[in-house]
């Protein structure tokens, strides 16, 4: 055969093929089947009422058998020993002893008592009350003071001629005049050291001096135990700022005078 028959007779075939599916398909879809006729259910409100629960049957429980009760062994009964019974101690009675008789006690007779004699006490003196000091007011380094601090000379002067009466007196008078007067320039240059002040320290510084013929003041000392070195300080100060005061007056003579003088040192 030539090439031209056999695609000749595929073509056929092909088309044969195609035309034989598309006639099986029309033919499937005219032959439809019939439906089939529903049938009706009546429905009823029983048919919605929930469907009743089970009662629950009581549990039957097999009869409790009754535990068994422990056994309890008694212990063996402790032996009770019974303390030994003390011997009873004798008894011993004491005597009886007679009491003694009573003694009574005599009778004191008092003795007269006689007046002393009025003349004894009248030749004893009447003793007189003791003489207090008057009060006075201590002075403060801070303020100015009125009256001059107190000075002693403390070595005797020269043994002078013996004076009259009122010569003894006048030189009395200068004297204690001298006195004042030195000890109130010394109060003047007295004052308070800072370091003291700071703390608070107080008290009365005793110094002791040579004053000359002159008024020159030398041999400046403190006198027993000071209250702080501080205040020691400023008292032995204060007597080097005078320096030298006024000479000796001629009526008390010439020869230098030993005084002591009590600087006192109080904050207010």
């Amino acid at each position: 055969m030539t090439p031209s028959r056999i695609g000749l007779l595929i073509s056929v075939g092909l088309h044969g093929t195609v035309v034989g599916l598309f006639l099986f398909l029309w033919l499937e879809s005219e032959t439809v089947p019939a439906p089939r006729p529903t049938e009706s259910v009546p429905l009823t409100l029983a048919m919605f009422a929930p469907a009743p629960e089970p009662v629950p049957q009581p549990e039957t429980r097999p009869d409790s058998v009754p535990a068994p009760m422990p056994e309890v062994t008694s212990a063996p009964p402790v032996p009770v020993t019974e303390p030994a019974s003390a011997s009873p101690k004798e008894f011993v009675k004491p005597e009886h002893q007679p009491a003694p008789n009573p003694v009574k006690p005599k009778p004191i007779e008092p003795k007269p008592i006689r007046p002393k004699p009025r003349a004894h006490a009248e030749h004893n003196a009447p003793t007189e009350p003791p003489i207090q000091p008057a009060s006075q007011p201590f002075p403060t380094a801070e303020s100015q003071v009125t009256a001059p601090p107190t000075m002693t000379p403390t070595t005797a002067a020269a043994p002078t001629p013996p004076l009259p009466e009122h010569n003894a007196a006048q030189q009395r008078d200068q004297l204690a005049t001298y006195q004042a007067a030195l000890a109130a320039a010394i109060e003047r240059e007295k004052f308070y050291p800072p370091l003291a002040r700071r703390l608070n320290q107080e008290g009365i510084v005793d110094v002791g001096f040579t004053v000359q013929a002159d008024g020159r003041i030398v041999n400046i000392h403190v006198l027993g135990q000071s209250p702080s070195a501080a205040l020691e300080r400023g008292a032995i100060e204060a007597i080097e700022r005078v320096g030298k005061f006024n000479p000796i007056p001629p009526e008390l003579g010439k020869t230098p005078m030993n005084l002591t003088i009590s600087l006192v040192y109080k904050l207010r």
